[in-house]
């Protein structure tokens, strides 16, 4: 290890990151100063960017190489192409040369699944994802797949590659998916048309620039230009990235005020998203019934994805506060969206409420729900809480 290369690059063992947010991912996985492991931590990151991508299906084995590389200097990357440190760095990934949790998991012969935790750990640390890693999802996404993408490339402000994301959606999907992409793109392209729509969308580009470079204030001055000119998709859009800027900078009542306004403009995207991050915000402040309120409009504007996701965490909040009747009924709005990542989870959840309660038939039945959505995160445990009250 006396190459001055990798040492310079270990963040863990080699892997590349500005970050210093990112090493309690490498902590709890457990790190050593070898190449395996920076290459295992390097696979591990690019699979969570496929989930925060919005696919919620396992990586494929074959694409775990290309999703590390936005994740490793330029040697780094020589040795991932090495398949000898590429399985070591797998068997890493994998927890089968140390005993911390692991972070991938065999998902049959081909795939692996990324671990709750480390999705977890990234996002809450509002890690960007690499722009190699959206292309590689869109590549390699099914037309229903391509919809979520979009959605999440919109959420994190990336409006080129949800463009792009639903354009492919258009060619690959069937009639209702093409038809659901032609209308996501045509919002955000009938907002670009313009001199002052391309001011705009000018003024929100820079936004996101300076946020980039860290430049808070001449991000949070171009982010206020786009949401005063009032533009039908820059403004809700840019109101809602200065809410993020201002939560993370710990502004809450400028958070909340700008989260208000992109909720306000009535936006397809930015204000059902503006209304769930307003209640995870005010959750987490403590304001139980703000938080609420905002859950609700969220689950109000019949968005799936915001409805669901807003419904699933004000289930687990009113349960948290023992409302075990409003926890139930919100877990259901989400079991009833059928939106593929939220709905399991709250059947899930549901199932172990019916439990705690007793109700074994009941519980069976919501365990029943989440295996049959398939999905793999929740599938597992749904089966085995299901065969154990069977036995019982």
């Amino acid at each position: 290890m006396d190459d001055p290369e990798i040492q310079n690059q270990i963040r863990p063992a080699g892997v590349r990151q500005n970050d210093d947010s990112l090493d309690p991912l490498a902590e709890v996985l457990g790190t050593g100063a070898d190449w395996a492991c920076g290459v295992g931590y390097a696979l591990a990151l690019g699979a969570v960017d496929w989930r925060r991508c919005g696919i919620s299906r396992p990586v494929p084995a074959t694409l775990l190489r290309a999703l590390a590389e936005s994740h490793l200097g330029a040697r780094g990357r020589a040795r991932l192409a090495d398949q000898r440190t590429y399985e070591a760095g797998l068997a890493w990934a994998t927890g089968q040369t140390h005993p911390r949790r692991p972070a991938l998991r065999p998902a049959g012969p081909d795939a692996f699944s990324v671990d709750d935790y480390a999705v977890d750990l990234i996002s809450a640390r509002a890690a960007a994802i690499p722009r190699h890693s959206w292309q590689v999802a869109i590549e390699n996404a099914s037309a229903a797949e391509l919809l979520h993408i979009g959605f999440m490339a919109a959420a994190h402000g990336q409006r080129e590659i949800a463009a792009r994301a639903w354009r492919t959606a258009e060619d690959r999907g069937d009639a209702d998916e093409a038809e659901d992409a032609g209308m996501y793109l045509g919002d955000q392209e009938a907002g670009d048309s313009g001199r002052g729509k391309a001011a705009a969308a000018a003024s929100l580009s820079r936004g996101d620039r300076l946020k980039e470079q860290g430049d808070t204030a001449g991000a949070q001055a171009a982010y206020q230009e786009a949401i005063d000119s009032r533009d039908d998709l820059s403004a809700p859009e840019a109101a809602f990235q200065l809410g993020e800027m201002l939560k993370e900078q710990g502004d809450i009542a400028g958070a909340t005020t700008a989260y208000l306004e992109a909720f306000d403009s009535g936006d397809r995207l930015s204000a059902p998203a503006a209304a769930v991050q307003l209640g995870e915000m005010l959750k987490e402040q403590g304001d139980i019934a703000g938080a609420k309120a905002a859950y609700q409009q969220a689950i109000g504007t019949g968005q799936r994805y915001a409805a669901a996701r807003a419904a699933l965490q004000l289930g687990d909040m009113l349960k948290e506060q023992g409302d075990t009747a409003g926890a139930q009924a919100a877990y259901q709005q989400a079991i009833d969206s059928q939106f593929d990542i939220w709905a399991p989870m709250a059947a899930l959840k549901l199932g172990d409420i019916y439990k705690e309660q007793g109700d074994i038939n009941r519980a069976k039945t919501a365990y029943q729900q989440a295996i049959c959505f398939g999905d793999p995160r929740t599938t597992p445990t749904a089966a085995r809480l299901l065969a154990a009250l069977s036995r019982e």
